[in-house]
């Protein structure tokens, strides 16, 4: 039996939905913790539980999994049950997301952090395996907690597929140029930093769309009010979450993205973005921008942004991302994940 760690989210959701269309799932189950339950539609064995009768299931589920998938790992609950099997830590891959890596170094330093901290110093050396696409993400599990084991190097969940029919408007372009900051309500996306450059710009033929229905209500607030202040009618946050094809579809409409975020975070979007042929401008300084140049893509440094939205690498950028992150690319590499021969 695979044994799934898993909440329901935007990112968990839609990759159940395409376990249950492409493979057997006979032969594994999820197990939610928190408060949430999972969609009626979903036919895969699951169950959820909180604080202790969590850790009691994990346990025994844990026991008869041959391998346990961890989709992130993130907060107290998850990380302490954890910690306190270490019997089970071989079995474990850890499907890494980034929020859940980058903790470490943008949550506040209190006593509950050091406690955390310290669980995850002692398992994650001991994970059997660790599987992101992204090398400077596994290279920091390797610094930070001292990873020694088998890295998966994949993508694992539908939102990074770009498979399908993309509406792509560079070459119809009407109107102000709209640039799209950001991908959260989170501080890690520097707003501030991003619409300051902006609003030295003595050009004010374009709009500046934000995407804020997910993260820090509080800090959305504050975002859209600075964004408000600066640029008046010329600014728009996104507070709602859109259906994905929606969201989409509003995306084929930006024409330069800018993701000044000092993390990687943000990537299903950029990889969207680029898919388009979209000018998009990324911090150097994080693990995205390096990967993104490695798979031979054109992205943008943030120092030296510019709003001229047409450059000649926009159509091979598009060819490339949309040969990379297809639904047969996601496939074979759950493939990988889920036999056990292929990764001896």
């Amino acid at each position: 039996m695979i044994l799934h760690i898993a909440k329901p989210c935007k990112f968990t959701v839609p990759f159940f939905d395409f376990l249950q269309d492409n493979f057997d799932v006979s032969g594994h189950e999820i197990l939610g913790h928190g408060s949430v339950d999972w969609p009626a539609n979903l036919k895969i064995k699951n169950s959820r539980a909180e604080r202790f009768a969590w850790v009691f299931s994990y346990y025994k589920k844990a026991k008869k999994a041959e391998k346990i998938i961890l989709h992130g790992y993130f907060g107290p609950l998850l990380i302490l049950g954890i910690f306190f099997f270490p019997l089970f830590h071989k079995k474990i891959y850890w499907l890494v997301w980034g929020g859940d890596l980058y903790t470490r170094v943008t949550d506040k330093r209190n006593v509950k952090w050091w406690i955390m901290e310290m669980a995850r110093r002692f398992s994650v050396p001991r994970f059997g395996f660790i599987v992101t696409s992204i090398d400077g993400d596994y290279q920091r599990v390797v610094d930070w907690y001292g990873a020694k084991g088998k890295r998966i190097p994949v993508f694992t969940y539908p939102a990074g597929c770009l498979d399908f029919q993309l509406k792509r408007k560079n070459s119809e372009r009407a109107g102000r140029t709209k640039i799209l900051v950001g991908n959260s309500a989170f501080p890690s996306n520097c707003h501030d930093w991003v619409f300051e450059q902006l609003s030295g710009i003595s050009n004010d033929d374009f709009d500046v769309i934000c995407p804020l229905s997910y993260g820090d209500n509080e800090y959305a607030e504050k975002i859209e009010a600075r964004g408000k202040e600066l640029f008046g009618e010329r600014f728009k946050a996104i507070r709602d979450f859109m259906p994905y094809e929606e969201y989409v579809g509003y995306l084929s409409e930006v024409d330069i993205g800018i993701f000044a975020n000092n993390r990687q975070q943000g990537l299903s979007n950029i990889r969207l973005l680029v898919a388009m042929g979209k000018k998009v401008f990324v911090n150097p300084e994080v693990s995205s921008f390096q990967h993104l140049q490695k798979q031979g893509v054109k992205v943008f440094d943030i120092n030296s942004m510019d709003l001229d939205p047409v450059f000649p690498e926009s159509d091979r950028n598009a060819e490339l991302m949309l040969s990379l992150y297809s639904r047969s690319t996601l496939k074979h590499n759950l493939e990988i994940l889920f036999d056990k021969k292929a990764l001896k």
